[in-house]
């Protein structure tokens, strides 16, 4: 038994088009891949405070892309802050 559409639906499939298609569409499954996958920097807290002291407790925002690196930023503001009397962590 021989099927009309068979020769019209594999025609499609079997033209360049499809394999110009196939091609954009891994290209585009390839990018969207690599952009989720991108780190994005994020907003950390490191609160400071200064017992005694007028400015009493300060919040300063810190972007960074890790964990890691905010805590290294807020330990560079504790070292100023024991330095009068206060103490800053993230």
């Amino acid at each position: 038994m021989h099927c009309p559409l068979t020769g019209t639906l594999f025609a499609f499939y079997n033209s360049s088009n499809y394999t110009t298609m196939k091609k954009l569409l891994i290209t585009m499954a390839a990018a969207i891949a690599m952009t989720s996958m991108s780190s994005c920097e994020r907003n950390f807290t490191c609160t400071c405070v200064y017992p005694g002291a007028a400015a009493g407790t300060t919040k300063t925002t810190i972007k960074a892309y890790n964990r890691n690196d905010a805590q290294e930023t807020c330990t560079k503001l504790n070292n100023g802050a024991r330095q009068n009397g206060g103490a800053c962590a993230l």
